[in-house]
């Protein structure tokens, strides 16, 4: 075995609270017994390489280039250091410009009044690496002494975090970890609850894999009601509430977002994944909740792949461009399942004054495209809302809009300008108000809307068959409908089909227009 020459520095001093009238913190700090110093220094014998051993007031390791100073213990020289054992009341802090390595080897650190790890300085970056087989835990108390370092984990620098153990963080003042630079998760498992932002990445945060399990703020759950009684007040039950200063989001950035892999189960009070710029969705299996959006990017959100569950959102997918090309996507929504959006409402509310099918421009108008992939939404809203131009190229989507008017005016797709079709599988559901047709002129896939005399209710059955009596499509609702706007690739103009609800026929020849009411 590799012998090293260990430095063993001990507080002697027992820190009572009894007459501490002003103190911040309940915890008492007890020096470790001789027995405890023994055992830990045999443990840390185990280690080949740097290591810190953390016994609350007494810290041994093994390296000349760490002080520490009233259970702060900081790092000042590059190097891979392997940390192991519990502070109840203290900080590691990394302070040095070089690339620095924590290998966290069942951790646990409490500071009262600011991060548990705080990376003042590592221009190489610092990576935590999460050692196999290990659980850490991390967390703060309810106020930082300084308020520029927001989470447990608070970095200056660029932050890897990678391995295959378990990080549990406890943010009771704000934030979970913070990245005031680039942001790189590869791997590890993570149980995240924070009064604020949960992951948090200032330049960008790229996630590799892991398996995420996030809260923040109490959840979606304690997020307020945000329009009309939509029978699921059960869900935000929190009426009263105005809502909260700050930010309170799962995933974050004000740069580019991306998840190429990964296990998620995000629960959020605000957005479950912002960026300033640009989410990429390039795979992993996301499920998520939200009080708000279940994602939203100011700029451009693209789906290549993995799986989206969104549970519940007040919208589900919310950019000023929204482009799905791949990936199986499931939403409900509280009000619109996708939304794309400049941040102004351009709808005047009423099917006789939009759309105007005119000329576009993706550069300057809001837009929805889907070009391949699975969609399946359920709204309260408008199922897919552009505030400008949608244009569909292929994919399976079904969507089930608000299924009764109740005054409200929405639309299973609604675009201002205008929709076109050129490929895929269409069948929305919704009420008639503003149940637009895609653009005749423009698409190059047939498509029809047909309104009923009467509202179907949730739970029905749709068959639409072709004249040979060969299914296109076979589903069922989960919203009450009067209208129906299908298209699929199997349409022909001139052709008769076969509509066939709860048992209820309907047969339907298509003729020039695309839009056909039928008498109950």
């Amino acid at each position: 075995m590799k012998k090293f020459y260990t430095f063993i520095l001990a507080v002697l001093l027992v820190v009572s609270l009894a007459g501490c009238g002003d103190t911040a913190s309940n915890i008492e700090v007890v020096s470790a017994s001789d027995d405890e110093i023994t055992e830990m220094q045999t443990a840390l014998d185990e280690i080949d390489g740097l290591y810190i051993g953390l016994l609350n007031d007494t810290t041994l390791t093994n390296s000349t280039n760490i002080e520490i100073k009233d259970n702060v213990i900081t790092i000042k020289s590059g190097g891979e250091y392997t940390i192991t054992g519990s502070l109840d009341d203290g900080q590691i802090v990394v302070d040095t410009g070089d690339a620095v390595t924590l290998n966290l080897q069942d951790v646990t650190i409490h500071n009262e009044d600011g991060p548990a790890i705080y990376i003042e300085d590592a221009d190489g970056g610092t990576t935590i690496n999460l050692v196999a087989g290990t659980v850490n835990t991390l967390s703060d108390g309810n106020t930082h002494s300084d308020e520029e370092t927001t989470a447990v984990i608070y970095s200056k620098d660029t932050l890897y975090l990678d391995g295959s153990g378990t990080l549990i963080v406890n943010a009771n003042a704000n934030d979970g970890i913070v990245s005031k630079d680039s942001f790189t998760i590869y791997d590890g498992t993570y149980v995240i609850t924070s009064q604020g932002d949960a992951v948090y990445g200032k330049d960008d945060l790229t996630i590799e894999g892991g398996d995420f399990t996030v809260v923040t703020y109490g959840g979606s759950a304690e997020a307020p009601v945000i329009e009309e009684s939509s029978g699921r007040n059960s869900f935000f039950n929190n009426e009263d509430d105005e809502g909260v200063e700050g930010s309170q989001k799962a995933l974050k950035s004000e740069g580019t977002l991306t998840i190429n892999g990964g296990t998620f189960n995000l629960d959020a009070y605000d957005d479950a994944i912002h960026s300033d710029t640009e989410v990429i969705v390039n795979g992993g299996d996301i499920t998520l909740s939200s009080g708000d959006d279940g994602i939203h990017s100011d700029e451009l959100l693209t789906v290549n792949g993995g799986t989206l569950t969104i549970e519940y959102a007040a919208e589900g997918l919310e950019s000023f461009s929204v482009v799905i090309n791949d990936g199986t996507i499931d939403i409900n929504a509280y009000d619109d399942g996708i939304n794309a959006t400049n941040g102004t409402n351009t709808s005047v509310g009423g099917a006789a004054d939009h759309p105007d099918y005119s000329e576009y421009d993706l550069d300057t108008d809001p837009s929805i495209i889907i070009n391949d992939g699975t969609l399946n939404v359920v709204s309260g809203g408008d199922g897919i809302d552009a505030n400008g131009v949608v244009l569909i190229n292929g994919g399976y989507i079904t969507v089930n809009g608000k299924g009764t008017s109740s005054g409200m005016i929405e639309s299973p797709i609604d675009f201002d300008i205008t929709g076109i079709i050129s490929g895929g599988t269409v069948l929305a559901t919704g009420t008639p108000t503003m149940a637009y047709e895609f653009d005749d002129e423009d698409s190059t896939q047939v498509s029809f809307v047909a309104t009923f005399g009467y509202s179907y209710s949730a739970g029905s059955t749709i068959q639409i068959l072709d004249s040979g009596n060969n299914t296109l499509v076979d589903t069922t609702t989960s919203n009450a409908f009067q209208t129906i706007i299908f298209s699929c690739d199997e349409l022909e103009q001139g052709d008769t089909y076969t509509l066939v609800i709860d048992g209820d026929e309907y047969t339907l020849t298509l003729s020039s227009t695309s839009l056909v009411t039928i008498a109950s």
